[in-house]
């Protein structure tokens, strides 16, 4: 039972370093267009405006659909992502494996 136990970590924690290490893919946004997919988290390229109300995203206390968040060049920010769509700038969404 400890031996199965041990395995299961370990698998853990190859699944948790390869999303940590963007080792599952990523996909660059730098358009407005509306993006689906299943990214754990955004890192903004440059100064970019999310368009909140095209943005499905499980963060606890994310921001009502009527206010847009403009966030800074290299600011990550974790969640589980489904759609992501921009006013401006470009995000780099790290893939879920």
């Amino acid at each position: 039972m400890a031996r199965n136990l041990e395995v299961d970590l370990l698998k853990t924690l190859k699944k948790e370093l390869r999303n940590a290490l963007g080792g599952c893919g990523s996909t660059l946004i730098d358009d407005t267009s509306n993006h689906a997919g299943n990214w754990y988290a955004i890192i903004a390229q440059e100064q970019t405006e999310l368009d909140v109300s095209g943005c499905t995203v499980d963060i606890e206390d994310f921001p009502s659909s009527t206010t847009d968040i403009i966030i800074g060049a290299g600011v990550v920010l974790y969640g589980n992502w489904s759609a992501i769509e921009l006013n401006s700038g470009s995000v780099l969404a790290l893939e879920t494996c």
